[in-house]
């Protein structure tokens, strides 16, 4: 793995913001343990925490990449959030000296930052670097990331404080100020949108690639993935431009006293090709995910087969075991019947095909296949061997029924396969007649020398096709090089698999109570193999085969699992509303998991309602690790409700009263 080092809070000043009108001078210091935000509904607690991620990396919500054009040029565009978040929640009823602002101390490996930002005007105000002020020009970020767009030379950039302030972070980290962006927004961070990254592939190919890659090899990959978006996008422009002439044509040629020409045949010709060589290429991507899909039940299948045989020499080891006369009057090949009838559903006497000599094979053990009599004497048999071995077949009916199941499945897509090749030669046929009808009247029409007046529009058709194939052929080039870097790195990740797997299942069992492990695997829809979470011996392909609070948990297992592992110095992870959905029986669960995070020193910042959750109250009590609280409650302005309300003070009092740090 490389070494990152991600940003360390230490603390932050919030001065003259009036959406916390009793704190506009407001200090806080982070501890490595628990950060508590608590307040009331529309105090705040997302504004706080989006503090402190603006303060840290600007109002970006996504890192760089090349968007819609302009004249057929690259626009490098980031994503930002809503320039007037933070002005929307000022209270101007309030009148302050100064604009309002934030800053921020984080330590970098061993550099401390101090950055100071405008929350009217979205920039930096004033950088320090280990207590010494940096020199630079002050530019609104919205005008900073369009002067960026617009100039080729970074000199042009070198003398704004975000380009120096970017820059500095970069030669520290190890990692780019965009890829900081990532990690920020999408690992660091689990807002109340709750969305999930273990089940994203993008999300997942850009964190593992930051993770194992080299940063020029990182950078490449980036680089190519931006380009194939790009030149996609180009190429769907050329094909929306080609269906307006199309429109208008098809008004024209489509008046009574019109008959279609050659030209126009052709063009409606070399349109359906296009059609068939696309439905072609969807037809050759399900088949190839189908045989993938074949793949893996292939493996299932072989491990449930497996799986009975073992289980039938335990329950055979179990008879032995449990009475030397088990067995009366059995055949020395009895054995090598019932399992031939049991495998095969095969009767031994006769060769023939008998689904019920196999029904009762599996239902009734104890009695012989061929005339009912009872093989075990159970009067060796105590009650508590009995039950296992009624668990044994138990198992094995189970088993059987997945075996079955799978099997199944495999002949559903094998048929569903032997249509898709049934579909395959039908659109190949019918492009081969299509290309020869082509070649026809391409020729009549180089015969034709009287063309008409609609040819500039046939002719802007052929020009945007020929422009579309070139744009559609470099972004495929681009998507082979990007995919190609990403499995130069498979093999790596395959070395940490079982890594993440065993920190994964630390966190994911402390809270579920039942086995949880990761699997690095390609399956569905997937281009590169990724982790899926195996949950009491299930693979959950999506995020909805869990409930609620399992799918946010098993997430913050798997990201608090890549910060563990991948830990080189303290830093933070931020989330809102832990307790949302929780009931009685998880809190303490939740609240055991991200105790046993804290073992290595981060800021772990939770942002919680005063509720009747039992949730905080485990966190407060727990002497282990340290917490303290970020008292919105008393800065934030209350509704007059929640002044009025007795219950809610008392609640707050509490936690404040529980806190070691205040």
């Amino acid at each position: 793995m490389r070494n990152i080092f991600l940003p360390e809070l230490i603390s932050i000043n919030i001065k003259n913001y009036t959406l916390y009108p009793n704190g506009l001078n407001y200090n806080f210091d982070f501890i490595k343990g628990f950060n508590l935000v608590v307040g009331g509904n529309g105090m705040g607690k997302t504004t706080f925490v989006s503090l402190i991620k603006y303060s840290i990396i600007g109002n970006y919500k996504k890192q760089y990449e090349y968007t819609r054009t302009y004249k057929e040029n690259k626009i490098e565009k980031r994503e930002r959030h809503d320039e007037n978040f933070f002005r929307n929640r000022i209270d101007n009823s309030l009148i302050t000296e100064t604009d309002p602002k934030v800053t921020i101390n984080i330590r970098i490996k061993e550099t401390i930052f101090t950055i100071v930002r405008g929350l009217k005007d979205i920039q930096i105000e004033n950088l320090f670097i280990d207590g010494i002020e940096v020199d630079g020009e002050k530019i609104l970020e919205l005008k900073y990331e369009n002067l960026k767009n617009k100039t080729d030379n970074k000199d042009d950039l070198k003398n704004f404080l975000p380009y120096i302030y970017e820059k500095e972070v970069e030669k520290i980290a190890n990692i780019s100020f965009d890829d900081l962006i990532f990690f920020v927004n999408y690992i660091l961070f689990f807002g109340e949108d709750h969305k999930t990254i273990l089940w994203d592939e993008d999300v997942q190919k850009e964190l593992f690639n930051t993770f194992f890659n080299s940063p020029e090899l990182n950078r490449a990959r980036q680089e190519a993935e931006r380009e194939a978006k790009y030149y996609d996008s180009r190429a769907r422009h050329k094909s929306e431009d080609k269906r307006a002439i199309r429109k208008v044509l098809d008004r024209v040629e489509n008046k009574p006293e019109k008959i279609e020409n050659p030209i126009t045949q052709l063009t409606k010709l070399k349109e359906k090709i296009e059609k068939l060589n696309s439905d072609s290429i969807k037809t050759h991507s399900k088949r190839r995910e189908n045989i993938v899909k074949i793949s893996l039940l292939e493996s299932d299948k072989n491990n449930y087969s497996q799986k009975i045989d073992e289980i039938e020499s335990k329950r055979n080891i179990l008879i032995n075991a449990l009475s030397f006369s088990e067995y009366k009057h059995q055949h020395r090949l009895y054995n090598s019947f019932l399992k031939n009838i049991q495998s095969n559903h095969i009767c031994p006497l006769c060769n023939s095909i008998s689904e019920s000599l196999h029904e009762k094979t599996i239902n009734h053990q104890e009695k012989c296949w061929a005339c009912d009599t009872e093989l075990i004497d159970t009067s060796d048999i105590n009650n508590e061997s009995r039950k296992e071995l009624e668990i044994i077949n138990t198992d094995y009916n189970h088993v059987l029924k997945l075996l079955k199941s799978t099997q199944n499945e495999i002949r559903l897509i094998e048929s569903e396969n032997i249509d898709l090749d049934r579909i395959f030669r039908e659109i190949d046929l019918d492009k081969r007649q299509s290309l020869v009808k082509v070649r026809e009247l391409e020729f009549e029409n180089s015969q034709n020398q009287n063309p008409t007046e609609l040819q500039p529009f046939y002719d802007e058709i052929e020009k945007l096709s020929l422009e579309q194939e070139e744009l559609s052929a470099k972004s495929e080039e681009r998507k082979n090089e990007a995919n190609r870097i990403s499995q130069l790195i498979e093999d790596t990740v395959v070395q940490n698999v079982q890594k993440f797997s065993n920190q994964f299942s630390i966190y994911a069992n402390k809270f579920l109570g039942v086995e949880c492990k990761l699997t690095y695997s390609k399956l569905d829809n997937d281009i590169l193999k990724k982790f899926y979470p195996i949950i009491d011996g299930s693979v959950r392909k999506s995020e909805f085969e869990l409930s609620e609070s399992q799918r946010f948990f098993i997430d913050h297992s798997f990201r608090m699992s890549i910060l563990t592992l991948g830990y080189t110095t303290p830093t933070f992870y931020i989330v809102e509303t832990p307790d949302s959905s929780l009931d009685l029986s998880y809190e303490k669960n939740a609240a055991d998991v991200f105790t046993s995070f804290l073992e290595k020193p981060y800021s772990l910042i939770l942002t919680s309602n005063l509720n009747n959750s039992s949730f905080m109250e485990y966190i407060i009590e727990n002497e282990e690790t340290d917490h303290s609280i970020i008292p919105l409650f008393e800065i934030a302005k209350q509704s007059s409700i929640q002044e009025n309300n007795d219950k809610l003070h008392k609640l707050y009092n509490t936690f404040k009263n529980g806190s070691r740090h205040n």
